[in-house]
């Protein structure tokens, strides 16, 4: 290793180390929130409350740490006494867990334990769940998990842009990311938000460095797990596999067959993991599911008008008009039952509402793109860092780099508009952004110090003389 790379390593180990001090300095403060205007106010940073979704992981995981898979046991008595523990703190904030007798086995999913599961994505509960026998089933785990992610995502982006531009670039990458506050918003969350955005965040690497090693093949193959494992966090990427395979098969500089089987091999890497993890929901669903069985749920809220006319918002179930069939399919038939509900009732909703799909399109992806109006604090940082990365793309137009680095933010946006968009679902995107926010600010910052080293001349020279 060359003193310049060791050197740039030294950096990039000291960058990951801020990080992940700073995720645990904002981990351990209390909830801290300024209402400074509007409805709802803007949130400072995050509140201690565990969202439903922290708790779904939290039950999968506890369930794997006891070797009973990947699967929900509302009983288990570590899982009632992590939500026991979070209630009595004010932490949990859902009807559900708040209201007397919430302990106490209320439907079928309660009733049978453990009982397979597919509506969260995999990867993060069953990391936790390695970790939980090791280290005790507590809330510290994901925590402490959260920083070592962020820490490692800041180095990963300081070494993507240090690739594309030059150390500048990187440091103001790294900068910039740590700028976004919604990223260490997810450091106190139990969620597979910064999981995501650490192998998005590793996959660009990857991608970008493939381009200037001899060994090429290697690192495509590398970049397509680490894509892969990404889908397996979270099932809003799932679009990045194509959209990264037509990446590959672009930046090839080799004949038509030896372009179409380097991307058909990437193609193939990235969609095994994915594969048998569908496998898997359909064999215990006995039909065909794609990913999980959470489309059952939500994905029929997406396309109706009550989503449009809210801009593009799915969260307002019980104005849906199958909210009640769902519900009754849930507490009696549970999970894979209301999957087989949600899929004939998304059928009906697609051959009614086809007319709204295109307008729906265009509102969740403008709803991604720009948060407005604004819902809180961290909007404000994801608008920040867009406009920033917007100039990058430019700059980079006649790169092949350009392409692996937006690659997972176009896939992120078709994911969400396709499924539904989410606040925090742009977090997968921040890796790519924060790249091309560091070289747009690289290329303000050299062309500031160019300006500032052209020695002015006082007389215009003739240039005949």
């Amino acid at each position: 290793m060359s003193e310049r790379n060791r050197s740039a390593w030294k950096l990039a180990i000291g960058i990951g180390v801020v990080y992940a001090v700073i995720a645990a300095v904002l981990i351990s403060v209390g909830e801290v929130k300024k209402t400074i205007t509007g409805h709802r106010g803007l949130a400072a940073w995050t509140s201690d409350a565990i969202l439903p979704d922290g708790y779904d992981y939290l039950n999968i995981a506890v369930c794997v740490s006891k070797g009973n898979g990947i699967a929900f046991d509302r009983t288990d008595p570590d899982f009632r006494r992590l939500v026991t523990n979070a209630h009595r703190k004010g932490w949990y904030r859902s009807e559900r867990f708040n209201e007397p007798g919430w302990d106490r086995p209320r439907d079928i999913v309660d009733r049978a334990k453990p009982v397979p599961t597919a509506s969260r994505a995999p990867l993060y509960p069953v990391l936790l769940g390695a970790l939980f026998p090791v280290f005790g089933r507590n809330y510290v785990v994901p925590r402490v998990l959260n920083c070592i992610l962020l820490g490692l995502t800041g180095v990963l982006v300081f070494l993507t842009g240090r690739r594309i531009r030059g150390t500048a670039a990187g440091l103001l990458a790294a900068a910039v990311l740590a700028a976004n506050t919604r990223m260490w918003a997810m450091g106190k969350q139990v969620l597979s938000e910064p999981l995501a955005l650490t192998l998005v965040a590793l996959a660009t690497y990857l991608f970008v460095r493939s381009l200037s090693e001899e060994r090429q093949l290697r690192w495509l193959v590398l970049a397509a797990l680490a894509l892969a494992g990404g889908v397996l966090a979270r099932h809003v990427l799932v679009l990045c596999v194509p959209v990264a395979a037509a990446c590959v098969f672009i930046v090839q500089d080799r004949p038509f067959r030896r372009k179409l089987a380097r991307a058909a091999l990437f193609l193939v890497v990235c969609s095994l993991p994915v594969l048998v993890w569908t496998v898997r929901n359909s064999v215990i669903a006995g039909m065909p599911v794609a990913l999980g069985t959470r489309g059952g749920f939500d994905l029929p809220a997406c396309y109706t008008r009550v989503c449009l006319e809210s801009g593009g918002r799915w969260r307002r179930y019980s104005e849906q008009p199958y909210a009640k069939e769902m519900a009754f399919a849930w507490r009696t038939r549970g999970e894979w039952g209301a999957y087989h509900v949600g899929r004939d009732i998304f059928r009906r909703l697609i051959r009614k509402n086809w007319p709204l799909i295109p307008g729906l399109v265009l509102v969740k992806l403008r709803r991604m793109l720009v948060p407005l109006p604004l819902e809180d604090f961290h909007d404000i940082a994801d608008i920040a860092l867009i406009v920033l990365a917007l100039p990058g793309l430019v700059l980079l137009r006649r790169e092949n780099a350009v392409f692996f680095v937006g690659a997972p933010v176009v896939g992120v946006l078709l994911g969400a508009a396709l499924f539904h968009a989410m606040p925090r679902f742009r977090v997968p995107m921040f890796a790519g952004l924060a790249v091309l926010a560091g070289v747009t600010l690289a290329a303000v910052y050299a062309r500031i110090t160019s300006k500032r080293s052209t020695p002015q001349s006082a007389e215009p020279v003739d240039p005949d003389r």
